[in-house]
């Protein structure tokens, strides 16, 4: 169980964060509660991990993008 939050918690995160990326339309509340579930994921190095990696592939692409 302790490892069962913070993953489920980054799942949200990261729906969050490619609806953000996809230009989607992104609810006050999801914002509002995508900020503190990114705080508690971060106490995981797992979810760090992943994040981590998630955020580089997403920067890599934005910047391909726009160039």
């Amino acid at each position: 169980m302790n490892y069962l939050w913070p993953c489920s918690a980054a799942l949200f995160v990261l729906t969050v964060a490619k609806k953000l990326l996809c230009a989607e339309k992104v609810g006050k509340w999801e914002l509002m509660v995508a900020v503190p579930a990114l705080l508690f994921t971060a106490n995981m190095e797992l979810v760090c991990a992943a994040l981590l990696a998630f955020f580089l592939l997403s920067a890599i692409l934005f910047r391909k993008r726009f160039h």
